[in-house]
């Protein structure tokens, strides 16, 4: 059952074009069905070295004072 499924489709996706081969198009139905039953999260961990976050922070401007640097 689920071979017919996937099957059909990749007939589909051939003759739509979308694909050159019976073979490519059954790997891209097989992924449209799993993707259709899944949620997908990508979680992104940017990386820096400590000499990149030091250059970054001594580019930043100074602070500017606040109420109780001015003194009373």
């Amino acid at each position: 059952m689920a071979w017919a499924a996937i099957d059909d489709l990749a007939q589909q996706i051939l003759r739509s074009g979308a694909a050159d081969t019976l073979a490519q198009a059954r790997a891209d139905a097989h992924m449209q069905l799993l993707l259709e039953h899944c949620d997908v999260t990508v979680h992104l961990h940017a990386t820096a070295t400590a000499e990149q976050l030091a250059e970054q922070l001594a580019a930043l401007p100074a602070p500017a004072a606040s109420c109780t640097d001015r003194g009373r």
